[in-house]
């Protein structure tokens, strides 16, 4: 099994003028680091309300795909959200 550069490997081929875009999706602008992308799934167990289990339950009936299936998608959805905003440069507060 061939191992993912680290993020310091990375730079240093970016800086030597190889080609690093396989480790980037330039469609959502999210910078996937090499072990998300070997990561293996893990379970998890949670204990959710009533109201959000109909929402999940209604949501999975709409798309035709399982309760699991909607989790996923949203966490990740989120996820990726949340990566983006991360990698934002932040705003000084300071106008001029």
């Amino acid at each position: 099994m061939i191992e993912s550069p680290t993020a310091a490997e990375i730079d240093e081929m970016f800086d030597r003028g190889e080609d690093v875009l396989q480790y980037f999706d330039p469609a959502s602008e999210t910078v996937w680091r090499p072990e998300q992308r070997n990561d293996k799934p893990r379970h998890l167990q949670i204990t959710l309300p009533a109201w959000l289990l109909r929402v999940l339950d209604d949501e999975a009936s709409r798309r035709c795909v399982s309760r699991k299936a909607v989790i996923n998608d949203w966490l990740v959805d989120r996820a990726d959200q949340e990566l983006a905003r991360r990698a934002r440069p932040e705003l000084s507060g300071t106008e001029g």
